[in-house]
């Protein structure tokens, strides 16, 4: 599951073959919750229903708010997410935007992780020159975003479907999904038969890639005293005493990397060694998302039954460890 952070290679069998998307083996909207890239807070993608004329002319008057949702086999529209205060973006915004990805690199992992996938970037090189807003047409504050827990029916009539493979935000839409754009059951080629795709799909580079800047980040503040995979912990550093036992997740949510990364840590912890869970030990939980008033409620109940646990959100720059004092 890709959380709609990189390309996830499964395009060219969910999609008609005459979509942009199919043709070329991935969308650019499965980068919508890469809150790795931000600029200014701000986390700037692409929707393709957005790029209508129409919608972009109605929606660039003011901030809007987005539902997410997928259709179930009994055509039940379900919510997944919704993203609340979004504002569209001018071409020459949207140009800015895309000069300063390419000179961050950012706009080259794109390319990357899209041909991992076996995708064939050449449009996307090609049609961004003239026309920036097929990469970014939007943005949002990544704190606007709220995931469902599990898809719920939609209680209004949206004025526009698209994306069948929504379900990647959270794995629990069933997978035989119907929409616009989909093949009908009865042409979907059910026999076995092998992707190239999975390989890549199973790698997470935008893991690798927070796990490494923290680390390259801590080992500067504490030389020598950081260790990478240690008992499979993500992250370990141990000086003044004290231990922090790190894992990263890269869910677009604080509430989906909480709930990955704590049975981790508990189990590592209790594996290892039981003073993991001693006052001298910190187990600290990174994602690239700030923690909600719910999320920081559910955290300190935690702690309540004797847990050194807390969360800490992923910074390119300045991060710094916490000092837990247990309550």
């Amino acid at each position: 599951m890709t959380h709609w952070r990189f390309p996830a290679g499964v395009v060219r069998q969910a999609e008609w073959s005459e979509t942009w998307a199919s043709r070329n083996g991935f969308g650019h909207e499965e980068w919508l919750f890469n809150f790795t890239w931000l600029v200014q807070g701000q986390r700037h993608g692409f929707l393709q229903q957005l790029n209508k004329r129409a919608t972009a002319q109605r929606l660039s008057k003011a901030a809007f708010n987005l539902m997410l949702f997928t259709i179930a086999p009994d055509k039940t529209q379900l919510l997944v997410a919704t993203i609340r205060e979004c504002q569209m973006l001018q071409k020459i915004e949207a140009a800015q935007i895309l000069k300063l990805y390419k000179r961050s690199g950012w706009f080259g992992e794109m390319l990357g992780q899209a041909e991992a996938i076996d995708g064939d970037t050449t449009g996307l090189v090609r049609d961004s020159k003239d026309n920036p807003q097929i990469v970014f047409n939007f943005l949002f504050l990544p704190q606007m975003v709220r995931f469902e827990d599990s898809p719920k029916q939609l209680q209004i009539s949206p004025r526009w479907a698209r994306y069948g493979n929504l379900y990647e935000v959270t794995g629990a839409v069933p997978q035989n999904l119907q929409t616009r754009g989909r093949k009908p059951e009865s042409k979907t080629n059910t026999s076995k038969r092998t992707r190239k795709s999975v390989g890549p799909v199973a790698y997470d580079p935008i893991h690798e890639k927070m796990k490494l800047c923290l680390f390259k980040q801590l080992h500067a503040l504490h030389p020598n005293r950081v260790d990478r995979e240690r008992d499979y912990h993500d992250l370990e550093v141990a000086c003044e005493g004290h231990r922090w036992i790190i894992e990263i997740k890269s869910c677009p949510s604080a509430r989906q990397t909480i709930r990955e990364a704590l049975g981790q840590l508990l189990q590592y912890g209790w594996n290892t060694d039981a003073s993991c869970f001693a006052s001298n030990c910190t187990l600290v939980i990174v994602g690239p998302t700030a923690c909600t008033n719910e999320d920081n409620q559910f955290l300190t109940a935690i702690r309540n039954l004797g847990l050194p646990i807390c969360y800490q959100q992923y910074l390119p720059h300045g991060f710094q460890l916490p000092r837990l004092p247990m309550v």
